[in-house]
């Protein structure tokens, strides 16, 4: 989006008023768009000028991105970290695990990974770490826990 600053504006106000007032007084006069787009574009700056150029417009579904849906010269980040704190990097010497949970029954099937360490206040996990295979590898086999709670 283009923004007109200062009496740019009122220029421009101007300039569209006296095209369109002319275009008024003379009946039957269609108002030509290249002439409005011609207007605009001496008040914008390179890469944020509208096209004239029909070629672009569709009234299809899918439309072909002509040269007015380019802009060039504007660059803003819309990413963030996926880290705490939205760092956009972990350092690995600075990850903890939880002994508690290693012991516990979680861990059995996974082990939570912390900015810090796990019994401080501002400790967060980061990620999470699964393991196991198709034959029960890294997990307890579930016949034996089956027969275990049978048997309680």
């Amino acid at each position: 989006m283009a923004l007109i600053r200062d009496n740019r504006g009122s220029l421009l106000a101007s300039n569209l008023s006296t095209y369109l007032a002319g275009a008024a007084n003379t009946a039957g006069t269609p108002i030509d768009t290249n002439e409005l787009v011609r207007i605009v574009n001496q008040f914008l700056g390179t890469g944020e000028q509208i096209s004239s150029d029909i070629a672009t417009i569709s009234n299809g579904i899918y439309k072909k991105f002509g040269t007015i849906d380019k802009v060039t010269n504007r660059t803003e980040i819309v990413t963030s970290g996926i880290w705490s704190g939205d760092a956009g990097s972990l350092a690995v010497d600075a990850t903890y695990t939880s002994s508690v949970q290693v012991t516990g029954i979680s861990g059995k099937y996974y082990i939570d990974v912390y900015n810090a360490v796990s019994s401080s206040d501002n400790a967060e996990v980061q990620f999470s770490l699964a393991y196991g295979d198709a034959l029960g590898y890294g997990s307890p086999n579930l016949v034996k826990v089956m027969i275990h709670l049978d048997n309680r």
